[in-house]
């Protein structure tokens, strides 16, 4: 399969934070494998938040395109920037802050079980 576009939605408040993003979906619907729950690229806007948010039955995974962030993983805050991975696994907890006077950008893949 090859898909030359993207779904594209704009939201607020991403899992309870604050501020504007844009998810472009890489998959639309039932395209997914059965063990993926969602396949996106995410851009938060200067001072967006993603809320912190537990994972049950599935872990999620960022990769960092662009910008500068601060990353909640468990409780601990870690300053988080272009080529880092971020695992939030089964059971976790993990929230987001685009701490940079410019849009922040990640890849998040959501994986079940």
């Amino acid at each position: 399969m090859v898909r030359k576009s993207y779904e594209t939605k704009d939201d607020k408040d991403l899992a309870g934070g604050v501020g504007a993003a844009k998810l472009e979906y890489w998959t639309a619907d039932g395209e997914n494998p059965p063990n993926v729950d969602m396949m996106c690229r995410i851009t938060l806007n200067p001072g967006a938040t993603v809320g912190v948010h537990k994972h049950e039955g599935e872990a999620e995974i960022y990769h960092v395109i662009s910008g500068i962030g601060l990353y909640n993983d468990n409780g601990t805050d870690v300053e988080v920037e272009q080529g880092n991975v971020l695992i939030c696994y089964n059971g976790q907890t993990h929230g987001l802050v685009n701490t940079a006077d410019m849009p922040f950008v990640f890849d998040a893949i959501i994986i079940k079980g």
